[in-house]
Protein backbone atom coordinates (compact mmCIF):
# COMPACT_ATOMS: atom_id res chain seq x y z
CA UNK A 1 0.00 0.00 0.00
CA UNK A 2 1.32 3.34 -1.21
CA UNK A 3 1.55 6.44 0.86
CA UNK A 4 -1.49 7.83 -1.64
CA UNK A 5 -3.78 5.27 -0.82
CA UNK A 6 -2.90 4.94 3.11
CA UNK A 7 -3.99 8.84 3.40
CA UNK A 8 -7.42 7.79 1.12
CA UNK A 9 -7.80 4.93 3.55
CA UNK A 10 -7.61 7.57 6.66
CA UNK A 11 -9.66 9.98 5.37
CA UNK A 12 -12.81 7.34 4.79
CA UNK A 13 -11.84 6.14 8.62
CA UNK A 14 -12.10 9.30 9.77
CA UNK A 15 -15.65 10.11 7.69
CA UNK A 16 -16.64 6.54 8.98
CA UNK A 17 -15.78 8.07 12.35
CA UNK A 18 -17.81 11.51 12.27
CA UNK A 19 -20.96 9.32 10.51
CA UNK A 20 -21.16 7.22 13.72
CA UNK A 21 -20.80 9.72 15.91
CA UNK A 22 -23.72 10.94 14.70
CA UNK A 23 -25.48 8.02 14.33
CA UNK A 24 -24.87 7.09 18.13
CA UNK A 25 -25.85 10.66 19.56
CA UNK A 26 -29.11 10.67 17.53
CA UNK A 27 -29.97 7.52 18.73
CA UNK A 28 -29.34 8.51 22.18
CA UNK A 29 -31.03 11.58 21.61
CA UNK A 30 -34.02 9.48 20.16
CA UNK A 31 -34.40 6.89 23.22
CA UNK A 32 -34.39 9.90 25.59
CA UNK A 33 -37.04 11.77 23.60
CA UNK A 34 -39.34 8.46 23.98
CA UNK A 35 -38.70 7.59 27.23
CA UNK A 36 -40.51 11.10 27.58
CA UNK A 37 -43.23 10.84 25.29
CA UNK A 38 -44.01 7.48 27.16
CA UNK A 39 -43.93 9.00 30.72
CA UNK A 40 -44.13 12.87 30.61
CA UNK A 41 -47.38 15.12 30.92
CA UNK A 42 -48.80 17.93 29.02
CA UNK A 43 -50.26 21.14 30.83
CA UNK A 44 -51.63 24.27 29.13
CA UNK A 45 -48.29 27.01 29.30
CA UNK A 46 -47.94 30.59 28.11
CA UNK A 47 -45.52 31.63 26.46
CA UNK A 48 -43.34 34.95 28.42
CA UNK A 49 -40.97 35.91 25.72
CA UNK A 50 -39.52 33.94 22.45
CA UNK A 51 -36.53 35.36 20.15
CA UNK A 52 -34.55 33.67 18.03
CA UNK A 53 -30.85 34.61 18.35
CA UNK A 54 -29.41 34.94 15.05
CA UNK A 55 -25.29 34.60 14.67
CA UNK A 56 -22.06 33.08 12.83
CA UNK A 57 -19.63 30.86 13.70
CA UNK A 58 -16.69 28.64 11.95
CA UNK A 59 -20.03 26.23 10.21
CA UNK A 60 -21.66 29.47 9.00
CA UNK A 61 -25.03 31.30 10.05
CA UNK A 62 -26.43 29.31 13.01
CA UNK A 63 -30.03 30.22 15.32
CA UNK A 64 -30.59 29.43 18.64
CA UNK A 65 -34.13 29.89 19.73
CA UNK A 66 -34.56 31.74 23.32
CA UNK A 67 -38.00 30.74 24.46
CA UNK A 68 -39.38 31.18 27.79
CA UNK A 69 -42.87 29.99 29.31
CA UNK A 70 -44.61 29.31 32.34
CA UNK A 71 -47.11 26.74 33.95
CA UNK A 72 -48.54 25.30 36.79
CA UNK A 73 -48.28 22.16 38.51
CA UNK A 74 -50.53 21.41 41.50
CA UNK A 75 -50.29 24.83 42.77
CA UNK A 76 -46.72 25.66 41.84
CA UNK A 77 -45.28 27.76 39.46
CA UNK A 78 -42.76 26.51 37.09
CA UNK A 79 -40.83 28.27 34.44
CA UNK A 80 -39.12 26.45 31.37
CA UNK A 81 -36.85 27.49 28.51
CA UNK A 82 -36.54 24.36 26.46
CA UNK A 83 -37.67 23.91 23.47
CA UNK A 84 -37.08 20.80 22.35
CA UNK A 85 -36.43 17.58 24.25
CA UNK A 86 -33.65 15.64 23.96
CA UNK A 87 -31.50 17.91 20.80
CA UNK A 88 -29.20 20.61 21.19
CA UNK A 89 -30.76 24.02 20.25
CA UNK A 90 -29.07 25.13 17.23
CA UNK A 91 -31.30 25.45 13.93
CA UNK A 92 -31.21 26.48 10.84
CA UNK A 93 -31.68 30.43 10.33
CA UNK A 94 -35.20 29.96 8.71
CA UNK A 95 -36.51 27.11 10.96
CA UNK A 96 -35.59 29.73 14.16
CA UNK A 97 -37.67 32.49 12.62
CA UNK A 98 -40.48 29.94 12.30
CA UNK A 99 -40.32 28.66 15.62
CA UNK A 100 -40.92 32.29 17.28
CA UNK A 101 -43.54 33.13 14.99
CA UNK A 102 -45.34 29.60 16.65
CA UNK A 103 -44.69 30.40 19.52
CA UNK A 104 -45.10 34.23 19.99
CA UNK A 105 -44.72 35.62 23.57
CA UNK A 106 -48.45 35.61 25.03
CA UNK A 107 -49.53 32.85 23.45
CA UNK A 108 -50.93 29.53 25.03
CA UNK A 109 -49.44 26.60 24.20
CA UNK A 110 -48.71 22.85 25.77
CA UNK A 111 -46.20 22.29 27.86
CA UNK A 112 -44.68 18.45 29.11
CA UNK A 113 -42.88 17.95 32.24
CA UNK A 114 -41.31 14.92 34.06
CA UNK A 115 -44.03 14.21 36.99
CA UNK A 116 -41.08 13.40 39.22
CA UNK A 117 -39.38 16.60 38.79
CA UNK A 118 -41.90 19.21 36.88
CA UNK A 119 -38.53 21.60 36.33
CA UNK A 120 -37.43 19.02 33.79
CA UNK A 121 -39.85 20.29 30.73
CA UNK A 122 -40.20 20.99 27.13
CA UNK A 123 -42.83 22.54 24.51
CA UNK A 124 -41.74 19.83 22.42
CA UNK A 125 -40.83 16.06 22.29
CA UNK A 126 -39.50 15.22 19.19
CA UNK A 127 -36.23 14.63 17.51
CA UNK A 128 -35.30 17.72 15.43
CA UNK A 129 -35.21 18.28 11.58
CA UNK A 130 -32.03 19.40 12.66
CA UNK A 131 -31.07 16.42 13.90
CA UNK A 132 -32.58 14.59 10.83
CA UNK A 133 -30.43 16.65 8.30
CA UNK A 134 -27.47 15.97 9.95
CA UNK A 135 -27.76 12.17 9.76
CA UNK A 136 -28.70 12.90 6.08
CA UNK A 137 -25.54 14.83 5.49
CA UNK A 138 -23.29 12.33 7.38
CA UNK A 139 -24.94 9.57 5.30
CA UNK A 140 -24.23 11.62 1.81
CA UNK A 141 -21.36 12.01 2.91
CA UNK A 142 -20.23 8.71 3.78
CA UNK A 143 -21.24 7.66 0.40
CA UNK A 144 -19.47 10.39 -1.57
CA UNK A 145 -16.54 9.21 0.17
CA UNK A 146 -17.10 5.27 -0.17
CA UNK A 147 -17.52 6.23 -4.28
CA UNK A 148 -14.54 7.95 -3.82
CA UNK A 149 -12.09 5.53 -2.44
CA UNK A 150 -13.59 3.29 -4.68
CA UNK A 151 -12.67 5.08 -7.87
CA UNK A 152 -9.10 6.71 -6.50
CA UNK A 153 -7.59 3.99 -5.10
CA UNK A 154 -7.23 1.72 -8.25
CA UNK A 155 -6.25 4.38 -10.04
CA UNK A 156 -3.72 5.47 -7.24
CA UNK A 157 -2.66 1.65 -7.37
CA UNK A 158 -2.17 1.63 -11.32
CA UNK A 159 -0.10 4.67 -11.07
CA UNK A 160 2.06 3.26 -8.26
CA UNK A 161 2.54 -0.16 -10.71
CA UNK A 162 3.64 2.30 -13.71
CA UNK A 163 6.04 4.38 -12.00
CA UNK A 164 7.61 1.24 -9.87
CA UNK A 165 8.43 -0.11 -13.82
CA UNK A 166 9.98 2.91 -14.77
CA UNK A 167 13.94 3.21 -14.58
CA UNK A 168 15.21 5.69 -12.18
CA UNK A 169 17.20 8.15 -13.82
CA UNK A 170 15.24 8.77 -17.10
CA UNK A 171 16.54 12.28 -17.85
CA UNK A 172 19.69 11.02 -18.90
CA UNK A 173 19.98 9.27 -22.60
CA UNK A 174 22.86 6.11 -22.03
Amino acid sequence: MGNTEFYLWLILAGVALLFLFNIVKSARGWQKVQRARSTWVSVPATIERSVALHGRSSKGATSQVAIEYRFSVDGHDYRGSTYEYGVDRRYFVPQADQIVSEFPAGAQTKAYYDPANPANNALILAMGQARYQTIGMAVALLILALIWVLLIIPGVREQEKEQSLLPYDVSTPT
